[in-house]
């Protein structure tokens, strides 16, 4: 398998039906470790309209004032080949964690000029806004909710910095 461990400097969008910007923090870790952690601030939330944000922040849905960041912990991956297929882990929002997959649609590695190594690759699940709590206009609107999560990573090549 592809040796995922130390430095890479990654950056992530993920989707709430709405543009997200998040933070990604990544270390050493095994296949099966738990160190790669999304981090992003619910008030950051984009849906191209403004009235519409302000609504998704409230209390009964992402609750930003009171729950400012949603958070992915990777627990274990799944390869097929030299390629992640699956990244399965904890998925925290509202304050409440439960377990999600992220399913890979694509993903890829490339070496640059440099010798910087970079993969990325879009990754989607599902989950239900009413296990964390999420449940204004049920069952009027939907209940599920696909996220979609675009992630880069770059590791610099070896050597002296």
């Amino acid at each position: 398998a592809r040796d995922f461990g130390s430095e890479w400097n990654l950056q992530a969008t993920k989707q709430f039906g709405a543009h997200y910007t998040a933070g990604l923090k990544y270390g050493n870790y095994e296949a099966d470790g738990d160190v790669p952690v999304l981090i992003g601030t619910t008030a950051n939330v984009d849906t191209g309209l403004p009235v519409f944000n302000a609504r998704l922040r409230q209390a009964d849905l992402l609750a930003s004032t009171e729950y400012p960041e949603a958070y992915f912990v990777a627990r274990t991956f799944r390869f097929e080949g030299q390629r992640v297929a699956e990244v399965r882990g904890e998925f925290t929002l509202r304050g409440v964690s439960q377990p999600l997959s992220l399913y890979a649609r694509h993903f890829a590695c490339r070496s640059e000029d440099d010798g910087t190594e970079v993969c990325g690759g879009d990754f989607m699940g599902e989950i239900l806004r009413s296990d964390f709590g999420a449940t204004y206009l049920l069952p009027f609107v939907a209940d599920r909710v696909r996220l979609l999560v675009r992630v880069e990573g770059r590791r610099p090549p070896p050597g002296p910095r």
